[in-house]
């Protein structure tokens, strides 16, 4: 069933806007060129390990453009190679640029190229491309219904529609994978800086270019930084928001902390959890030991910081569920971390299949809502966790590695 256009998704300070069909649940990803599941640097690549199935758990609805289930989006930004992206730059008659093109682009460059660079192990190349002018849009920055309480799919088409359009002047779009349209940091009345993820074939056509991915900035940015765009670009590949979105939650980080940058921009442990790297073809399936049923699997685990080595123990409780270990260090995108250990954390891609989004697709285990940033979570030597009748283990540290334990039922 094809949904119309969709209302806009919240993305913590931001939205996603979407327009998005139901997509083929289940089964085998499809092959996707440009995002192989094999990991150039982790050594093992590419290898099916047997049993690896059962652990790609399948999304069960449009997840209007993002869901953490298998197959990735159909019409996702690629995640492997060169990324190119065309950067439009704009402001308005009532909202001129105080600062210069090149000012304003620094505050997306090179912040976010370096981050894509280190949370792929390398494999993600961001390439940005911007006009370094400003272009003059036609209306006042208030006639665009692009404000937290007025945008819809239409409005962000049509502004951004605008915008590439002025920026194609003297910027070549043919080649580019996505867009930016990077909106004066100064234009407060556009509050907040959307994705925009599109069903195929309505994407925006630019320099004879169908572009089905793409983020228009708005005055959040300031406070944001450049990996707003990581955190954008994440939703442009298909991945879901993590924090809590219902009225009156008081932390609504409660279900992952201050663990990836789709929990918060702004966290201290901001790389992407080991399942959004594997379904992102950053961790291939050779590092990834899915558990057998009725024993007990030893595995190490090296820090999910680091390039190589065995990511993470998939667990399956169920058809859409799973439990999923990974270890974190205080080091590279995740130095601000005060400790390290194995993560153990729950996977459900059956929450809210039509807007996933804020329900709580990732909850770290055990649960407990009073701990803001599941720091503490992170397990000590010989300390365990048993959820569903699933016990994990932490084992010993050898060699700056994580030995772990998993009994399955």
């Amino acid at each position: 069933m094809r949904v119309g256009p969709a209302r806009p998704l919240m993305l913590g300070a931001t939205l996603a806007v979407a327009l998005v069909s139901a997509v083929a649940c289940g089964g085998t990803a499809p092959t996707n060129a440009s995002n192989p599941n094999t990991n150039g640097t982790g050594g093992t690549g590419g290898t099916q390990l047997p049993g690896i199935a059962e652990c790609k758990l399948p999304t069960t609805g449009s997840g209007r453009g993002v869901y953490l289930g298998f197959p990735r989006r159909p019409n996702g930004l690629k995640t492997i190679g060169t990324v190119n992206v065309g950067v439009a730059m704009v402001d308005f008659p009532d909202a001129v640029a105080t600062k210069t093109a090149q000012a304003a682009f620094n505050m997306i460059s090179p912040g976010a190229v370096d981050f894509f660079a280190a949370a792929s192990y390398g494999q993600m190349n961001l390439v940005l491309t911007p006009t370094l002018r400003w272009d003059r849009m036609s209306k006042a920055s208030t006639g665009y219904g692009m404000t937290r309480a007025t945008i819809t799919f239409a409005s962000q088409k049509a502004y951004a529609t605008e915008a590439l359009t002025l920026a194609s002047r003297t910027l070549d779009f043919s080649n580019a994978d996505a867009f930016v349209v990077l909106t004066n940091p100064d234009a407060s009345v556009i509050d907040l800086g959307p994705t925009f993820t599109p069903d195929p074939g309505s994407g925006i056509t630019i320099s004879g270019r169908t572009m089905e991915s793409g983020v228009t900035s708005g005055y959040d940015l300031n406070f944001w930084g450049p990996h707003w765009l990581n955190h954008e670009m994440g939703h442009a590949t298909g991945l879901v928001d993590l924090i809590d979105f219902n009225p009156g939650t008081l932390n609504r980080d409660h279900w992952t902390g201050t663990f990836s940058i789709m929990t918060e921009i702004n966290a201290l442990a901001p790389m992407y959890f080991a399942w959004e790297a594997w379904q992102s073809g950053w961790i291939a399936d050779a590092q990834i030991t899915c558990a057998p049923a009725a024993t007990t699997t030893t595995v190490t685990l090296t820090p999910i910081e680091d390039a190589g080595g065995m990511k993470a123990v998939i667990i399956p409780t169920g058809k859409y569920s799973a439990i999923v270990v990974e270890s974190r260090r205080a080091k590279g995108l995740d130095y601000q971390l005060t400790r390290g250990g194995p993560l153990v954390y729950l996977v459900n891609t059956d929450i809210g299949s039509q807007n996933p989004n804020g329900l709580g697709l990732i909850k770290v285990l055990p649960l407990d809502d009073a701990d803001y940033t599941k720091v503490s979570k992170l397990l000590s030597p010989d300390q365990s966790v048993t959820y569903a009748g699933v016990t994990v283990k932490f084992q010993s540290l050898t060699g700056g590695n994580d030995v772990i334990a998993v009994t399955r039922p």
